[in-house]
């Protein structure tokens, strides 16, 4: 109401009529005093200032202005304005009379559609008139401008209390008047979580489970530290558990005296029917993952950072012999002998790989920190070995695999695998080189032989690493042999090896021959296609008997080799002209790999040019050189006839001979004219004139002759048939200096 001699603020009804005068004995206006009663009448009156009891903000949440209520111990608590002024208040009984029997508060919402109007609103200096004839039980108390200046209450009591008797009456009031009555799941329970009491519709939620010394309440929401100096806490945060295929949000409210927990109020939300189809596919996937725990994680337990068991599995409590409502709540430290977990969470250093002692077993666990936000929140302890004759086992398997391996590397002797190239190598960007890599990484882990076709220069040799390094072979040898470079009298000797005195100059002791050295590996066979026909026979005798036969001797060798075989001839047509053995030609193209040439891999260029212009720099010691934007796009568009070789010399032509930091696209030009005989017209223009094309040819025989002397002025002057000064001039002009 409001008293005689004020106006209340906008929105608000005037004030009924007095008629309920009883003496005021107020409180100084920035005291939080109760005023002494007087004998005759035991009405006391109180009243808070703003920094006492401060009002809700713009913005509120319901959840904030229910903690509020609960925290301050009073039913109501005005709300204010951005300028301060009183909108209304926030009465708490009312508020959990009018929800639903399942509690379905949007809690995160504004509070303003559940503010009510204050029963009466005193201007600041006439808290004595209300006092005296108000007849509600509180006032707001506002400003000449209707800003919040505090709020009055009457207390009825017959002599004054302590804080501890203020917070019991203040319980007794929400148990009595409040939890009777409301459809709302709403308890309190003591300091050790014990259930005092609940509301009707929490009884009939969770019936006889809420009686006894462990009740449901106490795995909702388990008893915890109050944090410094006695406050709360995090007991305010909300937090969501499944309970019998219901989702439930659940509020902790404590009432703290003198830094005591004295009780708690919890206020419990049914959202199951908010989350529809959405929960119960989540529920799904949450039985999905608990049975996974379940039966994949032995011994699992969770602990706070105070070392109160949040969650154990099922394994757990088949080990320790202990269902899951006894265990979950307490300390660690009450249930585990020897446990070290409650130090883990707090220090948040992992313990890996312990021995410890439960019960009559000794099992190995591991102690893992759990963080969020960069801090502890607790630790998750788990059995890694529950018999120690599996870890003893296990150590037996890793040591007969050690002595597999060592005895292995001691039959290969000093034979390495020379292997420098993997698939990771392999650039294929282009839709057919991407063909040739993934036919060649199916091929690589079977034992058949594999033709490698293609131009020269296409990185056939990368290929066969490649193969090599991916198959079951990549420990043993990997013996490279050109054919094209053996003469055609060794060739035999070269492949299958010799005796002691085979031959005139024959080395004492005889020879390995490349089959023999490939023993248990792979052996590449480059350029196939220039094979003697005699020598094509006994290569096809090896593939056909894997047995091989030393020059002078008559005993047959057994050799474990891998063929990969490469060459730029078209073996098929040779073979019918007879130049190649046809039999050899089947054995060999058992899986044929053909790799693109550049010309039809365009998209590999760019990331070539990276990694031969980084490889480059690093070889030669050369890093502050670059490519100009027009230098690459010149190097990108090239038809490149000597394929990735070709690409690979001109770069480093380009970075060792050219002095400029950036390299132009006309120094790559003379580059690329100096490293072949015959090059394409580079005339792109379809208008150019004739002293474009002087220009252009003056810079190309310029670049020629700088090329092919390795950028010496002097002996290029000599081979164009100029002077030198006529030499430096032209450069001049054309910007080449």
């Amino acid at each position: 109401m409001a008293v005689p001699g004020s106006a209340a603020p906008p929105g608000f009804p005037p004030s009924p009529a007095p008629g309920h005068g009883r003496p005021f004995l107020g409180a100084p206006y920035n005291d939080r005093r109760r005023a002494a009663a007087a004998a005759s009448d035991p009405l006391r009156t109180v009243r808070y200032a703003p920094s006492e009891f401060p009002p809700l903000s713009p913005g509120s949440t319901v959840a904030g202005a229910l903690a509020q209520a609960l925290r301050q111990g009073r039913p109501l608590v005005p709300a204010v304005d951005g300028g301060g002024r009183v909108t209304g208040v926030f009465d708490l009984p009312a508020f959990l009379a009018s929800l639903s029997p399942r509690g379905r508060a949007g809690l995160d919402g504004s509070v303003s559609p559940v503010l009510e109007r204050p029963s009466a609103v005193v201007a600041a200096g006439h808290e004595e008139s209300w006092a005296r004839d108000g007849a509600s039980e509180s006032a707001v108390v506002v400003d000449g401008e209707g800003r919040y200046a505090g709020i009055l209450f009457r207390d009825e009591e017959e002599s004054p209390r302590s804080d501890r008797d203020g917070a019991d009456e203040w319980l007794r009031q929400l148990a009595e008047g409040i939890l009777g009555n409301v459809s709302y799941m709403v308890a309190v329970a003591d300091a050790d979580g014990r259930v005092l009491l609940a509301s009707k519709e929490m009884r009939s939620f969770f019936g006889n489970e809420l009686k006894g010394d462990s009740p449901v309440l106490r795995r909702l929401f388990p008893p915890r530290a109050l944090g410094p100096s006695g406050t709360a806490g995090g007991w305010g945060e909300p937090r969501i558990h499944l309970y019998r295929d219901r989702l439930l949000l659940v509020f902790g409210f404590p009432l703290v005296v003198g830094k005591t927990l004295r009780s708690l109020t919890l206020a419990v939300h049914d959202v199951t029917a908010l989350a529809g189809e959405q929960l119960a596919q989540a529920n799904e996937e949450i039985a999905g993952l608990r049975h996974l725990v379940d039966v994949a994680v032995g011994g699992l337990q969770v602990v706070n950072r105070d070392g109160v068991i949040t969650m154990v599995n099922r394994s757990f409590e088949e080990i320790h012999g202990m269902p899951a409502e006894r265990v979950v709540g307490r300390h660690v430290t009450e249930v585990i002998e020897n446990t070290r977990m409650h130090i883990v969470a707090q220090t948040g250093i992992a313990e890996l790989g312990e021995l410890q002692k439960i019960g009559n077993m000794r099992v190995v666990v591991s102690r893992i920190p759990l963080y969020r936000d960069g801090k502890c929140v607790g630790a998750a302890g788990k059995i890694d070995f529950q018999d120690l004759s599996q870890v003893n086992r296990l150590a037996h398997k890793v040591e007969h695999l050690q002595k597999e391996l060592e005895a292995l590397r001691k039959r290969k002797g000093a034979v390495g695998p020379d292997v420098r190239f993997s698939f990771g190598d392999v650039v294929a960007l282009a839709p057919a080189s991407r063909e040739a890599k993934e036919t060649a990484v199916r091929a690589a882990p079977q034992d058949s032989t594999v033709l490698l076709l293609g131009e020269s220069g296409v990185g056939k040799e990368v290929f066969a690493h490649a193969i090599h390094a991916f198959s079951t072979r990549a420990a043993g040898p990997f013996v490279r042999v050109n054919c094209s470079a053996i003469q055609e009298t060794l060739f035999e000797s070269e492949l299958f090896g010799y005796e002691d005195g085979a031959f005139t100059g024959a080395r004492k002791g005889g020879k390995q021959g490349k089959f023999e050295m490939a023993d248990g590996g792979t052996i590449f066979l480059d350029e196939i296609g220039d094979m003697p026909l005699a020598v094509q026979a006994k290569l096809l005798r090896v593939l056909q008997e894997r047995e091989i036969e030393k020059v002078g001797s008559e005993e047959v060798l057994k050799v474990d080799v891998r063929v990969i075989a490469a060459t730029n001839q078209d073996l098929r047509k040779q073979a019918e002209d007879g130049r190649f053995r046809r039999d050899l030609y089947y054995r060999l193209s058992v899986i044929p790999i053909r790799i693109p040439p550049l010309r039809e891999r365009h998209e590999d260029i760019p990331e070539l040019i990276r990694i031969f212009w980084e490889a480059l720099r690093k070889r030669h010691g050369i890093y502050h050189k670059a490519l100009s934007p027009e230098a690459q796009k010149l190097l990108e568009r090239y038809e490149w006839p000597g394929n990735i070789r070709e690409l690979h010399n001109v770069l480093e032509r380009a970075l060792t001979i050219v002095v400029e930091p950036v390299i132009s696209d006309e120094q790559v030009r003379m580059i690329m004219v100096g490293a072949r005989e015959t090059h394409a017209d580079f005339c792109l223009s379809a208008d150019c004139g004739l002293s474009e094309l002087v220009e252009q040819t003056e810079r190309r025989a310029l670049g020629f002759a700088l090329a092919r002397t390795n950028n010496n002025r002097l002996q290029a002057a000599k081979l164009l048939g100029i002077s030198r000064a006529l030499l430096y001039k032209k450069m001049h002009a054309y910007g080449m200096t």
